[in-house]
């Protein structure tokens, strides 16, 4: 989250230390919070050079919008092509192909009783609405209808809520 912010405060103020920030936290990101098959990891433990903790979805699609932001600000390809993987596991991974929306745990952690869902937009706004916002501009830049569709998809999902509870969705109301 804070990566998509400094690079977005880039494109509005102008001030390279800005971008340099959000570069650096990107390779950071990059770098840190995932495994060399390109899973993303959740936190790192002190100490520890490397996260161990399987990500949630709302790591994957901080991380993609972050990557997203970066490649508005640069128009580096190599983070566009980063966010694109991260679509691809987002909605390999924790898509709902029967209720639409995503799951907070993906489908290759340790299974539970019941495999929770993020429905409503908290303080920090719930995966899906990172995610179809995301996905839209990633789709837009690349070209890739597939990814249009996954994001109508998510906003479909939470179309109830636009209209019997539209403050339970707040920042999935932005992205519509």
């Amino acid at each position: 989250m804070m990566c998509a912010t400094l690079a977005e405060s880039r494109s509005r103020h102008r001030g390279t230390e800005w971008l340099q920030a959000a570069e650096d936290l990107g390779a950071l990101l990059s770098s840190r919070f995932s495994r060399s098959d390109g899973r993303v990891l959740r936190s790192v433990n002190r100490g520890d050079t490397k996260a161990v903790v399987l990500g949630y979805s709302s790591d994957v699609a901080w991380m993609m919008e972050a990557f997203v932001r970066l490649a508005e600000c640069t128009g580096d390809s190599d983070w566009l092509a980063k966010a694109a993987t991260l679509a691809g596991q987002l909605l390999e991974l924790f898509a709902d192909h029967e209720s639409g929306g995503l799951f907070t745990t993906g489908s290759d952690a340790e299974e539970l009783v019941v495999r929770p869902r993020e429905i409503y937009d908290n303080v920090i706004p719930a995966a899906s609405s990172v995610a179809a916002g995301t996905l839209v501009r990633l789709a837009t830049l690349l070209g890739r209808d597939d990814l249009a569709a996954a994001a109508g998809r998510l906003l479909a999902a939470g179309s109830t809520l636009y209209v019997k509870a539209p403050t339970a969705v707040p920042a999935l109301l932005g992205r519509r």
